[in-house]
């Protein structure tokens, strides 16, 4: 009886179909070369447990670095007394509702920190005379609309409002 193993690498999950193919061997006492032929077969790959916590876990961590730094230039302007009087109370509600982002990310509220990233982007936009766009349909799409916003754009609402932290921070 032969048994073979072989050793096979995916790079993705999914459903694969491998072979047939034929495997030529030969005796070790000597004699004729023999052949056995193995029919196709197909293998589910599904990704590792241990890689989707891995996965979570650098997710996390990232949430956690994002919402520090926003903390922290945040939390750094409010809590400057001599700068305290350069604070609207427009800029102080901004800025604690900026403070939320990271709680909202972290606990997996992922309608509530984009609706919020919007928010805040159309405060600052309205503040600085920016103009709006489309804030308040994408509001509404997200809020009420199950809208699943990209990575890519809830980045970009990050840095409009990393940006003007950092600028806000720097004026004083």
């Amino acid at each position: 009886m032969l048994n073979y193993r072989f050793h096979l690498d995916f790079l993705e999950s999914g459903t694969y179909s491998i072979g047939p193919f034929e495997l030529a061997f030969q005796s070790r006492l000597g004699g004729a070369e023999q052949f056995t032929r193995l029919g196709a077969t197909d293998i589910e790959v599904a990704q590792p447990f241990y890689l989707r916590w891995q996965l979570l876990g650098m997710a996390t961590l990232g949430t956690l670095v994002l919402g520090a730094g926003l903390l922290r230039f945040l939390g750094r302007a409010s809590f400057r007394r001599q700068s305290a009087a350069k604070v609207t109370a427009g800029e102080t509600g901004l800025m604690e509702r900026a403070a939320t982002l990271g709680r909202l990310r972290v606990s997996g509220d992922a309608m509530g920190y984009a609706a919020t990233l919007i928010e805040l982007s159309s405060a600052i936009r309205n503040m600085t005379g920016q103009p709006v766009d489309d804030h308040a349909a994408k509001l509404d799409q997200v809020k009420f609309g199950g809208l699943v916003m990209s990575d890519g754009e809830l980045k970009v609402l990050e840095r409009e409002i990393e940006d003007w932290a950092q600028q806000r921070s720097s004026d004083r």
